[in-house]
């Protein structure tokens, strides 16, 4: 978590210069060792908390070995200690104040309150509830999280070339020839390090969520490097904040927040969240081509 700022300002600072593909190159062997990782530790048959102790030390090591990796790049890319000066000018031009630097960072903070809420509601239920939703976010957050760099890499791309519908379309087509099989794995590792019957209902939910992340998260951030972070602000805040939120928090005063009711709120929340991000991407594309 404390390298998180570290690491995407070091892949922020890549994406200015046009390193793309060694960007995706880190996230695909960050996704990679991290499915591989989790298996070989579960089969060591540990105590569970050396277990979880096992698991946690390994994504901490894999994340510090992304960040050394983009940090290294960094190094070599600029050669200098002056940013500023390789900036290129379309790149200097698109930070247009305080609010746009807040406001891109901002959907980070706002699915690790609203997640950290829901385990908070579950865990109120029962401390059942409250394990099965802290293990199902940290499954989703294995995969989710790497793929929104489809979408920044993808934005990057598009402002380079030139954005139409079908430059848009092959884009989700290389997006979906990753999450359609994370799909399986998803519901694989749900099922196998989730040992509370209620998670084969959960499961379908994260099946449906990871297969439509193209049209979720991923366009989430890349219409946050086409356009602003402003852009789909109002669609974050306002199903996470204004929608999901209060419902959860009334699950809990009524005494309603098991499991399963907890995650359906969450992937009501995703549906909604797509809906907007695809009407909001098509009204910004629509006034750009005007």
């Amino acid at each position: 978590m404390l390298l998180i700022p570290f690491s995407q300002v070091a892949a922020g600072a890549l994406q200015a210069f046009a390193l793309e593909r060694k960007i995706f190159t880190a996230s695909i062997a960050t996704v990679l060792l991290q499915i591989v990782s989790i298996p070989l530790i579960i089969g060591l048959e540990l105590p569970l908390a050396w277990t979880l102790l096992s698991l946690g030390l390994a994504q901490s090591a894999i994340a510090i070995c992304v960040y050394l990796y983009r940090l290294r790049l960094v190094r070599q890319t600029l050669d200098t200690s002056v940013l500023g000066a390789l900036l290129p000018k379309r790149v200097k031009d698109r930070w247009h104040g305080f609010a746009d630097r807040a406001l891109a960072g901002a959907d980070g903070l706002v699915f690790m309150g609203f997640f950290a809420f829901l385990t908070f509601v579950a865990r109120t239920h029962s401390i059942e509830a409250g394990a099965i939703i802290a293990l199902v976010v940290s499954i989703m957050r294995l995969f989710v999280i790497p793929m929104k760099q489809f979408g920044n890499i993808g934005g990057r791309m598009l402002l380079t070339a030139g954005v139409n519908k079908y430059s848009l379309r092959s884009l989700r087509k290389a997006s979906l020839t990753f999450t359609t099989p994370l799909t399986l794995v998803v519901l694989v590792l749900a099922i196998f390090l989730v040992p509370y019957p209620s998670v084969l209902l959960i499961a379908p939910m994260l099946m449906v969520q990871m297969f439509t992340e193209p049209w979720s998260g991923i366009d989430f951030s890349l219409a946050k490097v086409l356009y602003s972070p402003r852009a789909m602000a109002k669609v974050l805040f306002t199903v996470y904040g204004s929608i999901g939120a209060p419902i959860a928090l009334m699950l809990a005063i009524t005494g309603w927040g098991g499991a399963v009711e907890v995650w359906s709120v969450a992937f009501v929340c995703r549906l909604l969240f797509l809906g907007g991000v695809q009407k909001s991407l098509k009204r910004l594309h629509e006034n750009e081509a005007s």
